[in-house]
């Protein structure tokens, strides 16, 4: 049998004790990232080409012959940008639940037509998609070539697009690549270009999921960081407020508060902590018990968020806080848990994932192109499911409850095995020990 050498690889946090994977034959991340270990460069540029071609057809594909209702509700936030009406206007029976900086954004959109407007978010879905690969690799590895971070990106996108999250996103013409993409380019690792905070301070004006990240910043001690995503944020509301006073003043007074204007929120598709608790309930759930359960997890789990960035890496830190809000938030619909594309990354190729990680991250893989949760008989996607229709159609739930669980585990293991063991009584001293302490014991 070869031998197996064993590097340590990148930068950790001082202090913890890094159990990686082992690469046979000493070949580190940064080798197994240059393609040309494994391909020609031919064959790269061609498989590249092959996969954007899938991921845009794909894209084109359901925005020509689909109907994209997240589209419709973009427009219809961008036409009526600076309307009074804006939050009482619905399209179909939806309604604009975004804050009123979204609507803003979206008036160039709205000049388009449903049918062009629909292409041409599907292209920028998939611009996205690479955008989010390739700051996704760079926060798993800061240290490789940008050019050998793009090529990957390229290759990846096809695969990417279907992840379940991925391509229900691109189904309904979400906006949640754009959401993600933001935040990892900003919090992911640092940039020369703009001041850490801003874009995430953006993407919560746009959509509020992440404002779970400003009290992360705060409690990570990323106070200019936190300060900046608190100011950007609030800049961008007084934009809103500006170009629609009443429907500013409707929204954060009254609208942001009531989740149920989203939908159907007993859907299978939201994936949080308390739909699934209502679906296992087959009713309402008592706020005695919600409340105490909602926060609980979310302490807990900003916690644990904390903990990676102290004793890991801010990567790690990130994505614990990313899943973290996905459980606790009222709304989680499955194309929220784009946050796939970066955990993948961060399995395969972080210094400090877990032994193993690179068959984690294929599990985890295989599991979201799978999507279970739409397994279930449409009949029975609400308050009826039986026992094994809980287990399968809440299973993002389960899987985002589980990789919190298990970076718990992984950050107490590295810990323990950090902490050198107490000497005990039956221990043997060296001679050396002894001569030492008779020396600073003598008399001067």
């Amino acid at each position: 049998m070869p031998a197996v050498a064993l590097r340590r690889r990148g930068s950790v946090r001082p202090g913890l004790a890094w159990y990686g994977d082992l690469v046979p034959g000493g070949a580190t991340t940064e080798d197994f990232l240059e393609t040309r270990r494994h391909l020609s460069p031919r064959a790269s540029v061609a498989l590249s080409i092959v996969s954007v071609a899938f991921a845009v057809g794909l894209a084109l594909a359901m925005a020509r012959y689909g109907h994209q209702v997240d589209i419709d509700v973009y427009l219809m936030g961008g036409a009526h940008a600076s309307s009074a009406q804006l939050y009482s206007l619905t399209y179909k029976r939806l309604l604009f639940t975004y804050p009123p900086f979204a609507a803003v954004v979206f008036v160039p959109l709205a000049q388009l037509s449903r049918a062009t407007a629909q292409l041409v978010w599907g292209v920028a879905n998939v611009a996205a998609l690479v955008w989010l690969l390739y700051v996704s690799l760079r926060a798993a590895r800061p240290d490789t070539a940008g050019a050998t971070l793009a090529r990957w990106s390229l290759l990846l996108v096809a695969p990417a697009m279907l992840l379940d999250p991925v391509l229900v996103t691109s189904y309904l013409g979400q906006v949640n690549l754009v959401i993600a993409a933001l935040v990892v380019t900003d919090l992911g690792f640092d940039s020369k270009y703009l001041p850490k905070g801003l874009l995430t301070g953006i993407a919560a004006a746009i959509k509020l999921t992440p404002l779970i990240f400003i009290p992360w910043l705060f409690l990570t001690r990323q106070y200019r960081a936190a300060g900046w995503a608190t100011g950007t944020f609030a800049v961008c509301g007084g934009i809103g407020y500006v170009v629609s006073p009443q429907s500013s003043w409707i929204f954060w007074t009254k609208d942001v508060f009531d989740s149920a204007r989203a939908g159907g929120l007993l859907s299978i598709s939201n994936q949080n902590l308390k739909s699934a608790a209502m679906r296992i309930a087959h009713g309402t759930v008592p706020l005695e018990i919600l409340a105490p359960l909602i926060l609980g997890v979310g302490l807990l789990g900003m916690m644990l968020a904390v903990w990676a960035y102290r004793a890991s890496s801010p990567y790690l830190g990130l994505l614990a806080c990313a899943t973290t809000g996905l459980v606790i938030s009222p709304i989680t619909w499955s194309h929220h848990l784009v946050w796939i594309v970066p955990a993948l990354c961060w399995l395969a190729l972080a210094p400090d994932r877990p032994r193993y990680g690179r068959r984690w991250a294929v599990a985890a893989a295989v599991f979201f192109w799978a999507g279970p949760i739409w397994w279930l008989p449409s009949a029975d996607r609400g308050l009826h499911e039986k026992v094994w229709e809980l287990v399968v159609g809440d299973s993002f739930l389960w899987v985002m409850l589980a990789s919190l669980l298990g970076v718990a585990g992984l950050l107490a293991y590295r810990r323990l095995r950090s902490i050198p063991p107490e000497p005990t009584d039956d221990q043997p001293v060296e001679p050396a020990e002894v001569e030492a302490l008779a020396v600073k014991l003598r008399p001067a």
